[in-house]
């Protein structure tokens, strides 16, 4: 995590599973999560909090968004999340299901 403001970097820890990687991620609408969602088809997020008048990022959570045999991924496609602008939520897109699905980020943690 950067924080250019006070010209400090923290490591996020975090491992993704063995095998796989990130996908995509990004913040939440209010900017208190960071949402990281990974090739195995899983969601994770983390809450921010202040501690000693700094800002930290830990894990708050996970869900699993696909149970499918991640060999059956169309060529070229993946896992992919887009936030809501009006709510705590992610939306994530399933090729392998080719469905879009919504999850309440303030449900998961």
């Amino acid at each position: 995590m950067v924080d250019p403001e006070h010209g400090h970097i923290e490591k996020l820890e975090w491992q993704v599973s063995d095998n796989y990687r990130i996908a995509s991620f990004g913040f939440s609408f209010a900017g208190e999560h960071v949402v990281v969602m990974d090739t195995a088809g899983k969601l994770s997020i983390f809450a921010g909090h202040e501690h000693d008048g700094e800002h930290h990022f830990e894990a708050a959570g996970e869900v699993q968004v696909s149970d499918a045999d991640l060999t059956m991924m169309p060529e070229g496609q993946g896992f992919q999340i887009t936030f809501s602008h009006s709510e705590q939520a992610v939306y994530v897109s399933d090729p392998i299901a080719k469905q879009i699905k919504k999850f309440d980020l303030d449900a998961i943690i």
